[in-house]
């Protein structure tokens, strides 16, 4: 495991999606980034538990404050995750992580979902960003900016949306989306097509083909046609797949060990019968438009995307065309490889955090 560590560290940008996402993800997973802060256990009154675990870390002095909304099944220390708090918190800011809301520790909370479930994320976040300003002092606090990741950039939209609506707006600074999901309801169903197409090869993908594979493209040898479905196959099924089983045993010990028909679909319908009912009948509010257009009519902030067209969760749709008539300010960093959030796993993509950040902090 160590040489294929050392050898993600050297690759090479990856063009081919399954590769980029897949490799990306590994150089996040065992790089081992500390954060600064800690986990805090925080009151809710939003879940049976009647707490939510939440990432924090402040500063003693005024300073600007970072919320991080992670990805699909993240949280600020799970290890995938924990590269965006580290990046962020080089900097001299306050910083607010909470769970997504597939994530472990979040569904483990037991949230008291009813028959609109986005609205009881987006009041848990509320409750969190409540307690960390309270924690700052609000004379302690100069801006507050937005930096989410795929899923989490849907939750990211939603609370800029809300937070729009009141009088006094919390959101004064900018927002990053990485690699968001431009529509819900097509990225779960690019996502499990894919899934579906390449569960068939998971067995034929062992450690020493990503050895193999890290090898090849570190040194921009071509990979063969066994080689890509292998990298794909790999970021699908051992990657994203077990990862829903494993989560899923949070509620459902017996739906877990189904896994060779294990995808999204059947993971959000057995979950949260009512968001699969929303994905059912393409409700607006899964859509990224309707929350940001709200929130650039009444608050307008700079929204900078990250993405590409080797993102699988956008295929379909164009957010260059996406972009055309938009409401408000958009700086739209186009990446032409690493798939699906691949390039936060390399220098390339994690200098563009840093420049972002530069920009906006005061």
């Amino acid at each position: 495991m160590i040489l294929l560590i050392l050898l993600t560290q050297l690759m090479a940008n990856p063009q081919d999606w399954g590769v980029g996402t897949l490799m990306g993800a590994l150089n996040r997973s065992y790089s081992f980034p500390r954060g600064k802060g800690g986990v805090y256990d925080i009151p809710s009154s939003q879940t049976m538990t009647g707490i939510m675990p939440i990432y924090f870390s402040k500063k003693n002095h005024p300073a600007d404050l970072i919320i991080i909304l992670p990805g699909v099944f993240g949280s600020a220390e799970s290890r995938i995750n924990t590269t965006n708090v580290e990046v962020v918190e080089k900097f001299d800011v306050h910083v607010l992580s909470v769970p997504n809301f597939f994530a472990e520790k979040y569904i483990k909370q037991k949230p008291l979902y009813s028959k609109d479930p986005v609205a009881l994320d987006l009041k848990i976040i509320n409750e969190s960003i409540d307690w960390a300003i309270k924690k700052i002092g609000r004379q302690n606090i100069n801006k507050i900016h937005l930096l989410a990741e795929s899923l989490g950039t849907f939750m990211a939209s939603g609370l800029y949306a809300v937070d729009s609506q009141t009088s006094k707006p919390l959101i004064n600074g900018e927002i990053l989306l990485m690699w968001p999901p431009l529509d819900i309801k097509v990225a779960v169903n690019n996502f499990d097509h894919i899934i579906d197409f390449y569960r068939a090869y998971a067995s034929e993908c062992s450690f020493w083909n990503l050895v193999q594979i890290s090898l090849k493209d570190r040194w921009h040898k071509d990979l063969s046609k066994h080689e890509i479905l292998c990298a794909r196959s790999f970021m699908l099924i051992k990657g994203f797949v077990s990862t829903i089983s494993r989560v899923s045993k949070e509620f459902n010990p017996l739906f877990s060990d189904q896994r060779n028909h294990l995808k999204f679909e059947t993971f959000i319908d057995a979950y949260s019968p009512a968001m699969n009912e929303m994905l059912s009948r393409h409700d607006m509010r899964l859509s990224l438009a309707y929350w940001l257009d709200q929130g650039q009519k009444r608050n307008p902030r700079r929204v900078t995307i990250f993405s590409g067209r080797t993102d699988f969760l956008n295929w379909g749709l164009s957010i260059d065309e996406w972009l055309k008539g938009r409401p408000g300010e958009y700086v739209y960093e186009n990446f032409s490889w690493g798939g699906h959030s691949g390039p936060i796993g390399y220098p390339d993509g994690e200098k563009k955090i840093i420049e972002w950040l530069k920009k906006v902090i005061n």
